[in-house]
């Protein structure tokens, strides 16, 4: 799982992380309430690197397990 928030939930995301050790936060200081409009560069990166190592998805979308 990947939280993605801003400052005004961190006690939430904190919360989410005890419970759930595997989960993947981050806290998106300066954002607004559109994480991927306010910071989409950072934002952007975040869920590519989510989605290549969590996932194991390629930036075509494909599974790279099935390129190997």
């Amino acid at each position: 799982i990947l939280y993605a928030v801003t400052p005004r939930f961190r006690g939430q995301a904190e919360n989410f992380k005890k419970n759930r050790p595997e989960a993947r936060i981050e806290i998106f200081e300066d954002a607004g309430h559109a994480l991927f409009v306010d910071n989409a560069e950072r934002f952007n990166k975040l869920l590519e690197d989510f989605l290549l190592r969590q996932v194991g998805l390629t930036a075509a979308g494909a599974n790279a397990a099935d390129h190997q």
